[in-house]
């Protein structure tokens, strides 16, 4: 899923995610680092996502000369910046059929090794 919008992505972002299979990658790109903010934290809340990055699009140009380099002089102030995640399945969203299931104790773990045989020593002491 890619967004890219003049508008705010937080609203279409999270109706659009709903038909996003799992395990799927997701990018939103914003002129501005607000937008994408609340995106961030709404995703965390709601969960059914994972690897959330917000970076910054902006990539500066060097110019390489004979023993010398520096950055270009004629470069653009911002470029934007990027919302990217993975989604994934969330059970917090499933209905809580699994809620009403009974759960199992574990059974206990048995023991492995056995003691270990008295010596001859001990025995006639």
């Amino acid at each position: 899923l890619i967004v890219a919008s003049r508008f705010h992505p937080a609203p279409l972002l999270l109706s659009l995610l709903e038909f996003v299979a799992p395990s799927r990658p997701f990018v939103v790109y914003c002129q501005y680092k607000e937008p994408l903010l609340e995106c961030y934290t709404k995703l965390r809340e709601r969960g059914g996502v994972v690897n959330l990055k917000l970076s910054e699009t902006w990539l500066r140009n060097y110019q390489v000369l004979p023993d010398r380099s520096h950055p270009k002089l004629t470069m653009s102030g911002g470029g934007g910046y990027l919302l990217t995640g993975i989604t994934v399945i969330n059970e917090n969203l499933k209905t809580n059929d699994c809620s009403e299931q009974k759960t199992e104790e574990p059974t206990p773990k048995k023991r492995k090794l056995q003691d270990p045989p008295a010596r001859q020593e001990d025995i006639f002491l």
